[in-house]
């Protein structure tokens, strides 16, 4: 029988004072813990790690969305609009890592997720109607994040058959598959790729993704500019380079700098989807060896969303400008088929494809525990645990494939989702949890101004979230059904 130090002793105290059979057992127990610890760290990631892993996890086919909604809300419009959604949005997940980490500390508790944050959040209210509704809360949330995501997953789904038909087409112009039978041919390639359960592999892909990016927003917004202009006519690069950015676009005068409130909502909701990153946050921050590092003016967080900010309003702006009202639902659809064109679309293919296996992630962190934890109460084998995984990654897929078939169009699907659900995610829920998981410590420990003003920018959030989530969901829901 192993010897158990009295509670609230220090076995370190102890090591001289029990019986010396005692002590290899102890200082084996201590090298076992010390192990756990250190392979627990190695499994986890570096904050560079999780800097690529957002800014991969945000960048999808909504960058290539943007100039579509500089049309709709006009130029200066929409660029207001994206600095305002980014910086709103940087905020209300700054909220959200801050609430969990205060929670964790609260209850003592393991990692949360944002359903268990909600959860927990509403548990640990002082308020006893507000503790009635943890499941709700959780329920609630849950069900926004898994929309949000097998809609994002969809429209990656789309732009890469989509995609692919167009460089079938090309190489093969008379080969009469139609755009249905695509749905099912990139579908084994979906599949494989799901099955990566792997978090560094997973950062490795995402590094892939994210080099592929830069070059394919370079090509389309100079490169092939510089080429199609200048290289010809000018033997000196440097002169070439300076001309590049006057020549081949629209004066920003001949735009419209604003439009109207449904334009505007329109694009919000577009802007907002191409900021998604709400999903991403917590079980990001539950990976990295430093989780306080998420947060802050300096981290994860701020730098990943300002990144990702900057790049959607160069890709907005320089695509409206270049293309005008010609603009299509997404930017990579102006590109001709000239090499360097094809070029550029063979890699946002595959830029997009890398993406989808960071938009399953959530939704296994969050759903499949549900299945693995009581399995492992109940002693079943791994082997077995590993091979549900797998078949349930395989169902998000089809799931996917089934929301894809019934919503086939990128300036349909884009909108709808980003207004309805990634909007709830990012604007309503945020505040609610934060003022629900510190309004004790504000309103009783804190003064009274600093409650308020809290309290008061919590409910503006909310207010301007719930605005958001309504005329944009009515305005693309009407879009859908006048088709």
């Amino acid at each position: 029988m192993a010897y158990c130090p009295p509670t609230g002793v220090d076995e370190d105290d102890l090591l001289n004072t029990i019986p010396e059979k005692y002590d290899d057992e102890i200082q084996h127990r201590k090298r076992a813990e010390s192990a756990v610890r250190r392979s627990d760290y190695k499994k986890k990631i570096s904050t560079t790690f999780s800097l690529v892993n957002m800014i991969r996890g945000m960048i999808g086919p909504g960058c290539f969305a943007m100039p579509m909604s500089f049309k709709q809300a006009g130029l200066w419009g929409a660029m207001c609009l994206d600095f305002l959604l980014g910086a709103l949005s940087t905020v209300c997940m700054i909220k959200l890592v801050i609430s969990a980490q205060y929670l964790v500390k609260l209850n003592k508790c393991g990692p949360l997720d944002y359903g268990n944050m909600a959860g927990t959040a509403f548990a640990s209210s002082n308020f006893k109607f507000l503790r009635k509704l943890e499941h709700v809360a959780r329920w609630f949330v849950n069900c926004c994040l898994i929309f949000l995501q097998f809609g994002i997953a969809s429209i990656y789904y789309i732009f890469v058959l989509d995609h692919l038909k167009e460089i079938v087409d090309v190489i093969w112009p008379d080969n009469g598959i139609s755009r249905d039978t695509y749905f099912l041919i990139v579908l084994p390639a979906f599949i494989a790729l799901s099955m990566v359960r792997n978090i560094h592999a997973m950062s490795w892909i995402c590094l892939f993704g994210n080099v592929l990016m830069t070059v394919s927003l370079v090509i389309i917004l100079v490169v092939r500019n510089f080429i199609f202009t200048h290289v010809y006519m000018y033997n000196d690069i440097i002169l070439g380079l300076k001309k590049v950015i006057s020549a081949p676009h629209i004066h920003t005068s001949k735009l419209p700098a604003f439009t109207n409130v449904k334009g505007t909502v329109m694009a919000a909701g577009a802007i907002l989807y191409a900021l998604e990153g709400q999903a991403l946050v917590l079980p990001l921050e539950n990976k990295m060896r430093h989780p306080k590092e998420m947060a802050g003016w300096t981290g994860v967080l701020t730098t990943g969303i300002s990144l990702v900010t900057l790049i959607y309003a160069a890709c907005g702006f320089y695509g409206y400008i270049t293309y005008g009202d010609d603009v299509a639902a997404s930017i990579t659809l102006n590109l001709s088929n000239a090499p360097l064109d094809f070029s550029v679309k063979i890699m946002l293919m595959l830029v997009v494809y890398t993406s989808y296996l960071l938009q399953e992630f959530p939704v296994v962190q969050m759903l499949f525990p549900y299945i693995k934890i009581p399995l492992r109460a109940r002693k079943v084998r791994r082997a077995y645990i590993v091979s549900l995984e797998f078949l349930f990654r395989l169902v998000f897929v089809l799931i996917t494939l089934g929301i894809s078939w019934a919503i086939p169009n990128l300036d349909d699907i884009i909108p709808l989702f980003g207004g309805s659900a990634g909007m709830t995610l990012s604007l309503v829920i945020p505040p609610t949890l934060e003022t629900v998981a510190f309004f004790r410590e504000w309103w009783y420990e804190k003064p009274r101004h600093y409650a308020l003003l809290h309290i008061g920018l919590n409910i503006c959030y909310f207010t301007l979230g719930v605005f958001f989530v309504v005329t944009g969901t009515q305005a693309n829901v009407e879009k859908i059904l006048s088709r």
